[in-house]
């Protein structure tokens, strides 16, 4: 049953009053209160959820401690009385409420730590190797589920927050794929920073996962959707990109004339392109499929344990899946001579072509940009926040991406020669159309133009097929008619004339016409011999 307001108030205060003892309240001061924490609520959720003002309750015996009221039911949470809506349920929370409440009721900690939950984001290191990805997935060792554990430990985000990572506002700024690495991955959440954050959490942590920093930010901040662009690097070995003339080994080192064929293949991805051919289960004419690219180059090269390398910096506004690995990809294939530079207008078109994508292992995540989001909050702007920018922490991310990132990537190419594998696959790619892929509408269209005519004739082959047996009948009735005719009128000494014996091979072929299994007399019947009457 429901009830009014005023009578939901002075049943909760009563219900309070048995259960803690407390001495007689005047229940419409209590009333009173209630309305007056309802409207806070609407502006100010997380921070002004109080039972009531001072001046309200000064009729309360306090029976209970600050911080311990609870709604009388009984069960001893620590919750406060207005959290009860008009309807008997607690109404939707805004940011961080959600959290608390269910904090609350499965014994997370205390109310006031969670209180103090703020919007924050984090600078998160990672090197890619052992694990899935960034993006948490239930059973699978992902960066996400060790950072989301290691905040928990360190009671920076409660027990629901580990359950629901949404209920803290967790968002990444990039999803990064299996074995992909990242320097300047951003993560934005709500929760509680300690004066010793940083080492707590990185205690917490496998070495190859850090967090470097944090900053507050806005309220309503998302580390996906304020990121303007996004700066990847490819670490790739310069063998990949070794002529066909030459056979490929690790002692190769490339010429400058080379390097400066593959920067300015590379430059042909500046601008805005149609990138379906270079991600999966994407429609071509799907208008996501646009995508700016700012600027694409290789940088000089170095050696490491023997090995030549340079690095292959892209950024862009959004990457799709896959995307940057087939960029990287086709440029090899067309460095080494294995198709022209034509593939990249065609690849750009409506047609489906079969591209190599590159192995994952030099992928890495260097920055994601702000400056939209500076140029508003920070010392250009309205200077209410701070800029997002690590400049503090330069030199731990170099060290981290030197000993964590580049080591890695190091060693794990001359241990499982994953580049030098996947070159003998390249040559299989037809960089053509991919078999049995829908065409678009317009490729249709041509088609059925130009087969129309090619189909007319079959279907009409098609028909005469089907209306030949029909058609060969009634050609035999009209023939047999015309012999019983003609005979009727023939005089009675040309009779011998119309009965004329069929020879075996004729009289089979005629049988056969009619329909017949070719077995049987073939000679003409008797009647048709002896014709008319005498």
């Amino acid at each position: 049953m429901l009830f009014s307001l005023p009578c939901r108030a002075r049943l909760l205060c009563r219900a309070l009053c048995s259960v803690r003892q407390c001495s007689v309240m005047s229940a419409p001061a209590c009333t009173n209160g209630l309305k007056r924490t309802m409207t806070e609520r609407s502006g100010e959720a997380e921070t002004k959820r109080l039972c009531s003002s001072e001046a309200d309750t000064k009729g309360l015996s306090v029976g209970v401690t600050e911080g311990e009221k609870t709604h009388g039911d009984g069960s001893g949470t620590s919750r406060p009385c207005s959290d009860v809506g008009a309807e008997g349920v607690d109404p939707l929370p805004f940011a961080g409420e959600a959290v608390t409440d269910a904090a609350d009721a499965a014994g997370g900690g205390d109310v006031d730590r969670w209180r103090r939950m703020k919007k924050v984001l984090l600078l998160v290191s990672y090197s890619g190797k052992g694990y899935q990805g960034m993006q948490r997935n239930p059973g699978i060792r992902t960066i996400e589920e060790d950072l989301l554990q290691a905040l928990h430990k360190v009671r920076a985000i409660p027990d629901q927050g580990l359950l629901e990572q949404q209920s803290v506002w967790f968002q990444r700024a990039a999803r990064t794929d299996k074995g992909v690495s990242a320097v300047k991955q951003s993560v934005s959440l709500k929760m509680v920073a300690d004066a010793d954050f940083l080492e707590s959490v990185n205690s917490h942590l496998p070495t190859q996962i850090r967090v470097f920093q944090l900053k507050r930010v806005t309220k309503r901040f998302d580390a996906k959707h304020q990121c303007c662009a996004r700066t990847y690097l490819y670490m790739s070995p310069t063998f990949a990109f070794c002529p066909l003339e030459r056979p490929v080994t690790e002692e190769f080192r490339i010429s400058d004339e080379k390097l400066n064929e593959v920067n300015r293949l590379l430059g042909k991805y500046v601008g805005t392109h149609n990138f379906h051919n270079f991600t999966s289960r994407r429609k071509p004419s799907d208008p996501s499929n646009k995508r700016f690219i700012m600027s694409m180059n290789c940088g000089r090269t170095f050696v490491r344990r023997g090995l030549e390398f340079f690095i292959i910096t892209v950024k862009g506004q959004s990457f799709m899946l896959h995307q940057i690995r087939k960029m990287v990809g086709l440029v090899m294939a067309v460095a080494r001579g294995l198709v022209t530079e034509a593939v990249f207008e065609r690849a750009w078109s409506l047609d489906r072509i079969d591209l190599p994508i590159a192995p994952p292992l030099g992928l890495v995540l260097d920055e994601v940009h702000y400056d939209q989001y500076n140029q508003r909050y920070g010392r250009a702007g309205s200077n209410t926040h701070e800029e997002v920018e690590w400049s503090a922490v330069e030199a731990q991310l170099e060290r981290f991406r030197e000993e964590h990132i580049y080591r890695d990537i190091v060693a794990t190419e001359l241990q499982e020669k994953s580049m030098l594998t996947w070159l003998e696959t390249l040559p299989l790619h037809t960089f053509d159309i991919r078999a049995g892929d829908l065409v678009t509408p317009l490729q249709a269209a041509h088609q059925l133009a130009n087969q129309q005519p090619d189909q007319d004739v079959q279907l009409q082959q098609q028909q005469d097929v089907q209306l030949q047996p029909d058609q060969d009948v009634q050609l035999q009735q009209q023939q047999d008619g015309t012999r019983g005719d003609s005979a009727a009128a023939s005089p009675p000494g040309k009779s011998e004339a119309r009965a004329v014996p069929l020879s075996g091979e004729e009289g089979a072929s005629l049988a056969t016409e009619d329909g017949s299994d070719g077995v049987g007399s073939t000679a003409a019947p008797s009647g048709a011999a002896s014709g008319g009457p005498a």
